[in-house]
């Protein structure tokens, strides 16, 4: 494993952010709201504008998740993504 890269991005609710991934790639990321106190997350990865990837994801406060899958090089990019709440 290799950490090609760090991002943090901060979020309220219906607000979207896009992460920029190797191989003309994006991370499209919507806080869509919480449902029983935990935050449901809207993850889109992109490839020149087409959608290659969707899923919802539900994070407790300080837990994160692993999506992996995309090929890169001789691997695949292992994505994690975490939230750490504010209220």
């Amino acid at each position: 494993f290799s950490l090609l890269k760090k991002v943090s991005v901060h979020l309220s609710p219906g607000q979207e952010e896009e992460v920029v991934l190797p191989d003309d790639r994006a991370l499209r990321l919507k806080f869509m709201g919480f449902k029983d106190e935990k935050a449901r997350l809207l993850a889109r990865i992109m490839k020149k504008g087409d959608e290659t990837f969707r899923t919802t994801v539900l994070l407790v406060d300080r837990g994160s998740v692993l999506i992996g899958g995309p090929p890169h090089e001789d691997g695949v990019l292992l994505l994690r993504i975490g939230g750490e709440f504010f209220l």
